[in-house]
């Protein structure tokens, strides 16, 4: 060092035992190796302020705040004769770019610190480059343990493919993507819900990679699952009787109306409207309670005798209604109704040996003149004309 003149700069948190040197040379003359530069010991002059060096040999100082921390600036003169301003130089312009710079990293540490969002960065072929510590509190990995993979280990199955997809789609765009949401695999078992921005930062020489942003919105997916659930099973209990478990009242006008409207497929369609004969006489003699859990068994004879697409309903009391669909004509209808008809047979036999019930089925065709409410009213009164008829067989009025 003896007769060399150079100048190093060095930064870090005030009283800092692994203060960093960066050294900076006059034109012409070698920067002295980092192993021999100054240590930090007592500082001579404190500058706030100015830009010129204090006078004679020795350490100094400029001390500026950055965040929670007090961050030092220190220029350090080797060896210690006169340098003149135009040797200094560089140690000026120095100083503010390592400040711009400890700053700017003393910021970015803080966000990151503080977030409790998850960054990765990827680079150029899409391994990862740097996680953030948060993913050890998110989903219980280290940052070590991803560096240098690709993170598919991390992917739910049935994801995988749309995730690739994504990371194509970003590869071969630039700037930011709306954020998508995947399941990504706790350590320790499981799948945590995450919203994942993604940034192509390949073209800023800060980052050279894509930047994921990844938010946990776990307990906000469980929220929203559970309150579809609830919906799901309000929806489900307005439009289902809860003893028979069928299609109620409310159901039966929704698809009836759908069907006049001409939403049923090829074919005609027909309304069929059962009543038992005979129930008053097993609620008198088997009590109420039996006579409901009969009617259960009757709705699932029903609903096993006619065709999947075949609507079958509750009306209330011990009526039913069928509205069949896919039907080739008046005959067809007809056999539907036989077959309900056969089903009720079926059910009075295997409950009630002794009771022998049966049922009165009214049927009109689905003509596209006649409203939904019109059509019920209308198979009611074939129903009443069939039980005016002795009950126990299928009617269908003519003209």
């Amino acid at each position: 060092m003896s007769g060399a003149r150079a100048v190093a700069v060095g930064w870090g948190v005030a009283d800092a035992s692994d203060r960093r040197w960066l050294a900076v040379a006059p034109p012409g003359v070698a920067p002295p190796p980092l192993t021999s530069l100054p240590p930090a010991g007592p500082l001579t002059t404190v500058v706030e302020g100015t830009t010129g060096p204090p006078d004679g040999a020795g350490t100094w100082r400029i001390v500026v705040d950055a965040l929670d921390d007090q961050l030092e600036v220190l220029v350090a003169v080797a060896p210690a004769d006169a340098l003149d301003d135009d040797a200094l130089a560089p140690a000026v312009a120095a100083i503010g770019t390592v400040l711009a710079v400890e700053l700017r990293a003393a910021w970015l540490d803080e966000v990151v610190r503080r977030s409790t969002d998850v960054v990765v960065i990827r680079d150029a072929q899409l391994r990862i480059r740097w996680v953030s510590p948060q993913v050890t509190a998110s989903l219980g990995w280290e940052p070590e343990d991803l560096v240098g993979l690709f993170g598919d280990h991390l992917g739910h199955p049935d994801e995988l493919h749309a995730a690739a997809e994504l990371l194509v789609e970003h590869a071969e765009g630039r700037g930011d993507f709306p954020p998508r949401r995947f399941r990504l695999a706790h350590r320790e078992g499981g799948w945590r819900w995450f919203e994942l921005g993604v940034s192509n930062l390949l073209d800023d020489p800060a980052v050279l990679g894509f930047v994921v942003v990844g938010r946990d919105v776990t307990a906000e997916v469980e929220a929203t699952e559970r309150l579809e659930a609830a919906l799901t099973r309000l929806s489900h209990a307005a439009h289902h009787d809860p003893l028979t478990r069928l299609p109620n009242r409310v159901a039966l006008t929704e698809r009836l109306r759908a069907v006049v409207a001409g939403e049923r497929g090829p074919g005609e369609a027909a309304v069929l409207f059962c009543d038992l004969d005979g129930f008053k006489e097993v609620n008198d003699d088997h009590g109420h309670e039996a006579g409901d859990r009969f009617l259960g068994v009757v709705g699932a004879h029903i609903r096993a005798a006619v065709r999947a697409d075949d609507l079958v309903a509750r009306y209330g009391g011990d009526e039913f209604v069928v509205v069949a669909v896919g039907l080739e004509g008046e005959s067809e209808a007809v056999e539907v109704g036989e077959r309900v008809l056969d089903a009720v047979r079926r059910s009075s036999a295997s409950e009630w040996p002794d009771h022998t019930l049966s049922a009165s089925i009214g049927v009109v065709m689905v003509d596209g003149h006649r409203s939904s409410d019109d059509l019920l009213r209308a198979a009611d009164a074939a129903m009443y004309a069939a039980k005016f008829r002795g009950g126990d067989r299928v009617w269908l009025p003519q003209g």
